[in-house]
């Protein structure tokens, strides 16, 4: 399994990885954890082949284990993983799950930050398509800033309730627990808002111009909130941290 830990700011760091899958099964854990719609995993224990059957029936149009597919990057701040490993997952731990906090989690937090309020980002390499990565960074950004998650919640707000009704209920279509709607809104509307755009119906019947304002006009402010955020905190050259062809099953 080949991944890169990056140092992306004081306490933003990223790991990234070749392949969905292996991201995927290193992320799964402790996001799920954090997160999950399903409320019997999450802030629980669970054995990884109960959360792939359950997900395979309520989550795949297939009937299949899809989640690598489905999911494109994943986010999680310092206290989740903490939580998750040191109060709840002594039993089940998965070959990654074991990587994820030996290899990464102790190195980052107790090596680097020294149990700071930090974060961890993952996504799969990509030198054509930079939205992934940035649709994480803004969740970094929300989690670490209190003054960007005001003013992302402000433009949250500035949308009308129908839009803004529409935009959550496709959240939650999608898997989204509550808790994060208004941290996901702003991650895809800063950064790349096109799975928004291409699953969400237009009411025609609504004032054109309010249509603009909720499509165009308030998008606009959190894009631009997000590049003044991003290049203030942001290293201009990353540090890489780790590269290595790691051996998940030795």
């Amino acid at each position: 399994m080949k991944y890169k830990l990056i140092q992306n700011a004081d306490k933003i760091f990223s790991l990234e990885f070749e392949n969905s899958y292996d991201l995927a099964m290193c992320f799964l854990r402790v996001q799920e954890f954090y997160e999950s719609s399903n409320k019997h995993f999450r802030g629980n224990t669970f054995h990884i082949l109960e959360y792939m059957d359950w997900y395979s029936k309520e989550h795949s149009f297939e009937g299949c284990f899809t989640y690598p597919k489905d999911w494109a990057g994943f986010n999680i701040s310092s206290e989740q993983i903490e939580r998750c490993y040191n109060e709840t997952f002594r039993e089940h731990l998965t070959p990654y799950d074991t990587f994820m906090e030996w290899e990464i989690y102790n190195y980052i937090f107790k090596e680097i930050v020294d149990q700071d309020k930090s974060y961890l980002i993952g996504y799969v390499k990509n030198k054509r398509d930079n939205s992934v990565f940035e649709h994480e960074i803004a969740h970094a950004l929300f989690f670490l800033d209190n003054n960007y998650k005001k003013n992302m919640t402000k433009n949250v707000g500035l949308w009308s309730p129908n839009f803004k009704k529409d935009v959550f209920n496709l959240l939650k279509q999608t898997g989204y627990d509550k808790s994060v709607f208004i941290d996901e809104s702003q991650a895809y509307f800063s950064t790349d808002e096109s799975f928004i755009r291409e699953n969400i119906i237009i009411d025609e019947k609504v004032d054109s111009l309010k249509n603009i304002f909720d499509t165009i006009e308030v998008p606009m402010l959190m894009k631009d909130t997000f590049q003044k955020f991003k290049e203030q905190i942001l290293y201009k050259k990353p540090k890489i941290l780790k590269s290595e062809d790691f051996n998940i099953f030795q």
